[in-house]
């Protein structure tokens, strides 16, 4: 990979929406499933929050491959094995960020209704996800950084 072509600017403003996104969607996850399942707002919040972070991964995952000269996913399910094909994440979690980027798209896209006791789940079992992701890509930007620095 040419980590010339990468863009850290791009990727910290990426990370920084992905941070603050996750931040919001901690704070609702202190809430009981009944009590989200009682409140649209929280719901749509909760909705609208894994929007934004799971674009900005897919975003930071677009960046990357791109700038690898590896082939073109041909979806953003797909941008995750190309990631981990450069290593950056392992096979087994870039299914996990597959199923997050295809739940994206139903929450997008709003393919018959959205069920909500999933959203609840994702949101109390699966935000650990964004955040190895993040800390993944952290790790990645730092070994860009230094041998920009050499």
């Amino acid at each position: 990979m040419h980590n010339a072509k990468i863009n850290i600017n791009r990727l910290v403003s990426l990370m920084g929406d992905l941070h603050k996104a996750r931040g919001k969607l901690r704070r609702l996850a202190v809430f009981t499933v009944d009590e989200l399942l009682a409140d649209e707002q929280k719901l749509d919040l909760i909705k609208y929050n894994l929007i934004i972070a799971v674009q900005a991964a897919i975003d930071i995952c677009y960046h990357i491959v791109a700038k690898s000269e590896s082939r073109a996913p041909q979806d953003y399910a797909d941008c995750f094995v190309q990631l981990a094909n450069l290593g950056i994440v392992d096979k087994k979690f870039a299914r996990n960020l597959q199923e997050m980027a295809r739940f994206r798209n139903v929450l997008v896209h709003m393919y018959g209704e959205v069920d909500d006791n999933r959203v609840c789940r994702i949101l109390k079992d699966n935000l650990i996800d964004l955040d190895r992701f993040e800390e993944l890509i952290n790790d990645f930007v730092q070994g860009v950084q230094q041998n920009k620095a050499r």
